[in-house]
């Protein structure tokens, strides 16, 4: 099997009647994965659920777990683009206070804990097919994320000596991806000991503060 970033990405249609069927697809995966698990979930069981076949299920999603990066990216448009760019049109709106909610609302789901910890895995593990599944004039989180500590170096919130994507990189690596791995598991090795937070929203507010100090001017 091909790994993920060399499968072709799953048709997006125009028609109702088509993305009727792909919804339907989607929501039957996300039912699956949250009474199942994701590695337990089978396609065919999924494709019985939604009334359709096992080809048009993947000519819309070529792995299941892409259903993970639509989710995202559905968070993306709907969640954290939106927050980003009012907080750039209103100067008034802290950059440090944007990019704390923005890292907190990650961690906020209606999905299952087990299988929201998957969605963020798999956007972790496959970036640049997540990125290619994005709507058009979309950027990824770290390009949010990017654009936000660009502004707060114009606005003087952010340190000047640094491009704000590797800034990017220290706050997200030391804020969202400890917290996800151990709120979310499963247990890396060598983190045996480590007490997952109940809370990874309070966690990620603490190791916020923490990490903000190494960005900001």
């Amino acid at each position: 099997m091909r790994p993920p970033h060399q499968l072709p990405i799953g048709a997006r249609p125009r028609q109702a009647r088509s993305r009727e069927t792909r919804e339907r697809f989607y929501e039957a995966t996300l039912d699956r994965f949250a009474a199942e698990g994701v590695e337990e979930a089978r396609v065919q069981d999924i494709v019985d659920d939604a009334g359709g076949s096992w080809g048009a299920y993947h000519h819309y999603f070529p792995r299941k777990e892409d259903v993970l990066l639509e989710r995202a990216a559905r968070e993306v448009r709907d969640r954290l683009r939106p927050l980003a760019d009012a907080a750039i049109a209103d100067r008034r709106v802290s950059i440090h206070k944007t990019l704390e909610k923005l890292f907190v609302s990650m961690m906020h789901s209606e999905l299952p804990k087990a299988v929201h910890g998957a969605v963020l895995r798999e956007i972790n593990a496959n970036p640049l097919r997540f990125a290619a599944m994005l709507d058009e004039g979309q950027v990824p989180i770290v390009g949010i994320v990017g654009m936000l500590l660009a502004e707060g170096q114009e606005r003087g919130e952010v340190r000047d000596d640094a491009d704000p994507y590797s800034l990017g990189a220290v706050l997200a690596g030391g804020t969202v991806f400890p917290v996800m791995q151990t709120a979310f598991g499963p247990v890396m090795p060598g983190l045996e000991g480590v007490v997952q937070p109940p809370d990874p929203a309070a966690a990620v507010r603490r190791t916020f503060e923490i990490t903000w100090r190494a960005v900001a001017a």
